[in-house]
């Protein structure tokens, strides 16, 4: 076999693999500081874990983190308290098959746990983390291009692609003391939510900055009242993340997430619990896709030479659009007035969703679980309800789908519903960039063999084609062109019409 002058091209996908999914102990011992009252009732233990960042050395994958506990509880003086402690995790595991990985990456959430208080000033827990490894890295695989040799008939495909072409994953910290002006002084932490929201992004070779803030919602006992405030703030954030790869002309998915937020109250120069310490630890998440057109070639070959064509199916993601919209998630919380006479806090607790294509339709459908703490015949109370949602987008492609969506609850109000019990509502923020995913047979290789023997003797082969027949098929198979055929022939369609005779030339 000899070697042909080809063009040839990498077409390069994002490989997303899960490595290993691995169960971490959870267990502590948490007795409470003398500053706090005793534990009449345990409302809710909280268990928010956190990754610090992962690594990748030489085969081996290792995640740290910590778990914030958090138990809220009413007291013997029948007060809402809260208190919190860290329960540090670290794992890892052995990936050989994984070791090129480009970026590596661990989710954490809660398999299990328990709280039982062995004391009204000891509490017990047992629990158990789930974590999940992943790994990405860029795929690579080389087709030739339409440009070949002029002796060479090839059958040529228009290809769209997305080229992965730069991940990054960065953790970084932030910290921001709020001054609580027209507020009551603070008790106790309650409650702690956060998520980031990224403003802009700009790029340079190699190089991204991203600007943007870490909302944060913070519900405390008042010092004063005993009732639970509300308060709300914004941490700047600007952050330089290094991709190779990364160029100004290319689609950017980036994204902001909280893996640990601490918040703590401060005495001012009064003595007064007016300032609020909050911390928190991000990561930011960068991947970069370059589009590209090509003509690649299925199939392909000579009229004067035997030729070797190698092909395999190459995975194609044709950018369609980006989703960045905010809809509203609007339902009854199940509770009635008998189980609850005030709702005093609600947050949403967890969100989980599914993400589908049919019909030319995307839909991200899921539930969110609101946690409340109300007041029901003077006894302070848990509750937790989950709500359904469905998001649902049009799309312009008949393939398969490739989307992996970002859903952030921005905010949630409760009010009295018309069946007299509780009724929700949450605006929602979606954020997706939306591919089209394809597979095409294409030619990766092309190799000449032999000179083919021709008959000289025969000009003119007499050949009857059957309807839907391929001209490429015809050609190939007599060792004519299909240019050669279309002309003898006057045909206008590479795809035969009718049953008919036709002349291949040789």
């Amino acid at each position: 076999m000899g070697e042909l002058d080809l063009k040839k091209k990498c077409i390069t996908s994002l490989e997303y693999n899960l490595c290993s999914t691995e169960e971490v102990p959870m267990d502590c011992d948490i007795t409470l500081p003398d500053y706090l009252p005793e534990v009449r009732k345990v409302l809710k233990c909280f268990a928010i874990p956190g990754v610090a960042g992962t690594s990748l050395s030489g085969s081996r994958i290792t995640t740290e983190g910590s778990t914030t506990i958090r138990i809220l509880y009413v007291s013997d003086k029948n007060e809402i308290c809260s208190y919190e402690q860290g329960v540090p995790f670290s794992k890892y595991i052995e990936a050989l098959e994984y070791a090129d990985a480009s970026v590596v990456d661990c989710e954490a959430k809660v398999g299990y746990i328990n709280c039982r208080a062995v004391s009204q000033r000891r509490l017990d827990i047992h629990g158990a983390l789930s974590l999940k490894f992943f790994t990405y890295k860029n795929s690579e695989t080389e087709i030739v291009l339409g440009d070949l040799p002029k002796d060479i008939e090839k059958r040529e495909c228009g290809i769209k692609n997305c080229n992965s072409v730069a991940n990054a994953i960065r953790f970084f910290s932030v910290n921001q003391v709020e001054t609580l002006k027209d507020e009551p002084c603070i008790k106790s932490v309650t409650r702690l939510e956060g998520y980031g929201l990224i403003n802009e992004i700009k790029v340079i070779k190699d190089k991204s900055l991203i600007k943007g803030d870490v909302i944060t919602s913070v519900s405390y006992v008042s010092a004063e009242s005993e009732s639970i405030e509300h308060h709300s703030l914004k941490i700047p954030i600007s952050q330089i993340v290094d991709a190779i790869g990364l160029d100004e002309d290319e689609i950017m998915d980036a994204s902001l997430t909280v893996m640990q937020l601490n918040a703590f109250p401060k005495a001012d120069v009064n003595g007064e619990y007016k300032l609020l310490d909050v911390s928190a630890k991000i990561k930011v998440e960068v991947h970069a896709y370059k589009e590209e057109t090509l003509v690649g070639v299925t199939d392909a070959y000579s009229t004067k030479q035997l030729l070797n064509t190698e092909s395999s199916n190459v995975p194609l993601y044709e950018y369609k659009n980006e989703i960045k919209e905010t809809f509203l998630v609007e339902g009854d919380l199940g509770l009635s007035m008998s189980e609850c006479n005030e709702i005093k806090d609600i947050w949403p607790q967890d969100i989980v969703y599914n993400t589908t294509t049919k019909d030319g339709v995307l839909k991200v459908d899921g539930t969110i679980t609101y946690g409340m703490v109300g007041i029901s015949e003077d006894d302070i109370n848990y509750f937790e309800r989950n709500v359904y949602f469905e998001f649902k987008k049009d799309y312009a492609g008949s393939s398969e789908i490739h989307c992996m969506p970002r859903l952030l609850v921005l905010g949630t109000n409760q009010s009295a519903g018309s069946s007299g019990g509780f009724s929700v509502k949450s605006e929602v923020s979606i954020e997706a960039h939306v591919f089209e995913k394809l597979t095409k047979e294409l030619v990766y290789n092309i190799s000449s063999g032999e000179l083919k023997q021709v008959d000289d003797d025969v000009a003119v082969v007499l050949y009857f084609a059957c309807e839907n027949e391929s001209v490429w098929d015809i050609a190939r198979k007599y060792n004519s062109t299909v240019s050669a055929i279309l002309l003898e022939n006057e045909l206008e369609d590479e795809i035969i019409a009718e049953n008919r005779m036709l002349l291949i030339p040789r």
